[in-house]
């Protein structure tokens, strides 16, 4: 009996896996071209029963992690041992290998839908608790997603020793950064009624707190 209910937990997991494969493309896409439409539509799909969530997609924090790991899988073949795997000092003592080093990955990508969801929740007028943060945290991982993967390719590219891909890593970079600039300030203006110059000061604010926990989580790990 054990047996048949660990293969039948096991056939589901593949299942689940092999899914990937073919809604995690699919996911990527409506991020990439409608990223506010998946915002909303990823809001609608938690007020359904459990079973019914996401069936034409995959779950946005699942759907982050998996962008991370591809990326980290790229780094990984284009460039050898990541520097913090390679490196002892401080923090970065504790990422022994690609595991720990995805799991470090996933928390400092983690902080910007974080941020951002934090702030949506002050917007709403609500009270900042995990039940009215989650919302706002899975639909803030939809563009998140694309954000992080360019992000992450770009950085590759950037410490290529060809010169060219360098620059093609660079400009993916800064798109990038404008993707993720121009996607805040619509979802803000639109979720919040907010004129587009406050939409854009909301947007910048995150992304200015985001990236200087990114430069100080830097620093403990290499210093």
């Amino acid at each position: 009996m054990n047996i048949m209910l660990f293969l039948r937990s096991l056939s589901e997991l593949l299942y689940e896996v092999m899914s990937w494969f073919i809604f995690w493309p699919i996911s990527l896409w409506r991020a990439i071209v409608h990223p506010v439409r998946t915002m909303h539509q990823t809001e609608a799909q938690l007020q359904l029963p459990d079973d019914e969530q996401f069936v034409e997609t995959v779950s946005p924090p699942v759907f982050l992690i998996l962008a991370l790991l591809v990326a980290q899988g790229i780094s990984t073949d284009v460039l050898g041992v990541d520097s913090i795997v390679a490196s002892q000092r401080g923090l970065a003592a504790l990422v022994s290998d690609n595991t720990t080093l995805l799991i470090l990955h996933v928390v400092v990508f983690g902080l910007f839908p974080a941020l951002l969801a934090t702030r949506s929740v002050r917007l709403s007028g609500e009270t900042l608790t995990r039940k009215n943060l989650r919302p706002f945290f899975f639909a803030q991982c939809c563009p998140a997603t694309p954000f992080a993967l360019a992000l992450s390719l770009g950085g590759t590219a950037s410490r290529h020793p060809d010169t060219r891909v360098q620059t093609v890593g660079q400009v993916l970079m800064s798109l990038a950064l404008l993707y993720y600039l121009v996607v805040q300030t619509q979802w803000f203006a639109g979720r919040f009624a907010r004129s587009i110059p406050r939409a854009f000061g909301d947007a910048c604010l995150c992304l200015v707190s985001s990236f200087s926990s990114l430069i100080v989580a830097g620093l403990l790990f290499s210093i």
